[in-house]
């Protein structure tokens, strides 16, 4: 976090120590109960590990978000699992994590599964702060329009109809 203090991730560590070992890696507003058929069916098969990204599920909330530190996250959470390839499978947000982060470190995958995570060239816009500067000028103000508009807001409870409206902008098969 900005204080230094230490960030908690929830990691759901289904243990079969000896056996093969998949990490699970949700979508942006989901959390590590997405996977709530593949842990029932898979259970027994192998060792299954499931982790909530920071600000979702039981991990905490941090003050600042960006796609490094989510990269960073997962490579500690790889890092806690195991020192050996293994396959990992991604939805959404966290396929593409997957797909990047194996750009970078290959030697920590043996397969990987996107689901339906967009891989792309073009680095994410909420990138680190020495990397703002090699932004465009209109996407540098539209990210600090963002940022002023976003500073003091704060989300307030809804009902259970106005979250399934909100999120079936982000996931239409709502």
């Amino acid at each position: 976090t900005d204080d230094g203090a230490l960030l908690h991730v929830e990691v759901d560590d289904c243990a079969d120590p000896d056996g093969l070992t998949v990490v699970f890696s949700h979508g942006y507003c989901l959390n590590l109960d997405c996977w709530h058929y593949q842990r029932r069916d898979l259970r027994g098969l192998a060792r299954l590990v499931f982790w909530d990204q920071r600000g979702h599920g039981d991990s905490d909330h941090a003050h600042l978000y960006c796609w490094d530190a989510d990269l960073r996250d997962f490579a500690e959470v790889l890092d806690h699992v195991t020192d050996q390839p293994i396959p990992v499978i991604g939805h959404s947000k966290g396929g593409s994590l997957i797909v990047q982060l194996a750009d970078f470190q290959p030697h920590r995958f043996s397969h990987i599964v996107n689901i339906d995570g967009i891989p792309c060239k073009r680095r994410a816009p909420d990138i680190s702060e020495h990397d703002r500067t090699k932004m465009l000028g209109t996407e540098l103000a539209e990210w600090l329009d963002h940022r002023r508009r976003t500073a003091l807001a704060s989300r307030k409870p809804d009902t259970l109809d106005g979250l399934a409206k909100r999120r079936q902008r982000i996931n239409p098969r709502l």
